[in-house]
């Protein structure tokens, strides 16, 4: 048997395929496997055909495609209160529990940021009082987040 440059082949030492990258005089290829290039005996390789690539569906010009969404339990939702004033971050954060709760999110995570220390403290204080609420955890990795806990 014998093979040609671009030829794939299956090396039957290594039970990996390659692409013949060069045929050699003294009977040896020079073939890639992965990322390896080897020269090997002639006789140690095995041609196949080349593998089948996954055929495209073929989408009509003009035609929209829209992905269908996963539909999956929610665990956790964010809310990013940089640049709020605490009137308007309180109205966030309440807005954002309610919708939170309603699509049955176990919790919600809030991004105060570390500035003065306002929306962290209104995250805390007024916000780990409300009834729906089991606890409020700073998150482990962030100091300028917090995790608020749903009953």
């Amino acid at each position: 048997m014998s093979v040609n440059i671009g030829d794939h082949v299956f090396v039957t030492s290594l039970h990996k395929t390659g692409t013949v990258l060069r045929v050699l005089k003294n009977g040896s290829v020079q073939v890639r496997v992965g990322t390896l290039t080897i020269t090997i005996p002639q006789v140690q390789l095995q041609k196949i055909d080349a593998p089948k690539r996954p055929k495209h569906k073929e989408v009509p010009r003009g035609a929209f495609h829209h992905p269908t969404p996963l539909k999956s339990p929610v665990s956790a939702r964010t809310l990013d209160l940089h640049g709020l004033t605490v009137a308007d971050a309180r109205e966030k954060i309440l807005t954002a529990i309610d919708l939170s709760i309603r699509d049955g999110a176990e919790e919600l995570l809030v991004i105060h940021g570390h500035g003065t220390g306002k929306l962290r403290e209104l995250t805390y204080s007024e916000i780990s009082n409300l009834s729906v609420v089991l606890r409020v955890v700073p998150d482990p990795h962030n100091a300028g987040m917090a995790r608020i806990v749903f009953h």
